[in-house]
């Protein structure tokens, strides 16, 4: 859906054009590189289940506004948030995985 649907999204709600997608898959992709040390570094200092929550409120605020977006800045905001808390969410259900994964 991140690749595929969202451009169409975005290109049918407000007229996006390849540009337009471009700076801001590239901008998203940034903040989830930054995002992904950032989270293992707090989920390591506060706890992993902070950092999940956070990061599932972060994510589902980021779709909801994707949803709803009716421009470019609604949508580009919507987009990194999302980023964020995917990024965060990754890094955090890896960490509970391993956590939690028996010890042969």
């Amino acid at each position: 859906a991140y690749l595929t649907l969202l451009p169409l999204h975005a290109a049918s709600v407000w007229g996006a054009d390849p540009i337009q997608l471009g700076l801001m898959y590239s901008a998203a992709s940034g903040v989830g590189m930054l995002g992904v040390p950032a989270a293992g570094w707090a989920s390591d200092k506060i706890g992993r289940l902070p950092v999940l929550l956070v990061s599932s409120l972060l994510n589902c605020g980021g779709c909801v506004a994707l949803c709803l977006a009716q421009g470019y800045w609604q949508f580009f905001a919507g987009l990194i948030v999302w980023e964020l808390g995917e990024a965060a969410l990754t890094v955090v259900l890896s960490v509970l995985a391993v956590d939690h994964a028996p010890v042969d």
